[in-house]
């Protein structure tokens, strides 16, 4: 009866665990990086996955993220724009693709060779663009009717095939 008292237990602490985000926290050394690259960062919550940490924060009023390797190695600033703030190109693109989808959202990421791309979060669309407006990737959402949920239906990336849309 203890063995089995002990393994509901044990079984109930790992859960726990895994509700309240233990491991969220990234190394000290991504710590310290993220700190020596925006010191007046305010706000600041880290979110982990198996290859990145991501660091959410607000830096000068802005919201921004900041993608780091598990080596440390920062991969990518992103930062909210207005939609004023996307180049003209983008704009009309994505308006001309997604049949004049409403822009909800939009980024500039910053990777640390300073080359840009450009998010664009419309209704159930996601839409990213090289610094000269050229579409990279799509991605289609649904909501699931049985579950309520947003899934991604088509994700289609064209770096290797620009001309696929």
């Amino acid at each position: 009866m203890n063995d089995v008292m002990f393994s509901i237990l044990a079984i109930c602490f790992v859960m726990a665990i895994a509700l309240v985000g233990v491991g969220e926290n990234p190394p000290s050394f991504i710590e310290l990086a993220f700190r020596a690259n925006f010191k007046k960062a305010s706000k600041v919550t880290w979110r982990a996955t198996s290859s990145t940490y991501t660091a959410k924060f607000v830096l000068d009023g802005v919201k921004k993220y900041a993608v780091y390797s598990t080596r440390g190695k920062l991969v990518v600033i992103k930062s909210a724009i207005s939609q004023s703030e996307l180049p003209v190109n983008i704009m009309t693109s994505f308006g001309s693709e997604f049949n004049g989808r409403t822009v909800i959202a939009s980024f500039v990421m910053t990777k640390p060779d300073n080359s840009r791309q450009y998010l664009v979060e419309g209704t159930k669309v996601k839409a990213t663009y090289t610094d000269d407006g050229k579409l990279i990737k799509v991605e289609m959402k649904s909501k699931n009717s049985s579950t309520g949920i947003k899934e991604p239906i088509q994700t289609l990336t064209t770096l290797s095939k620009p001309n696929v849309l």
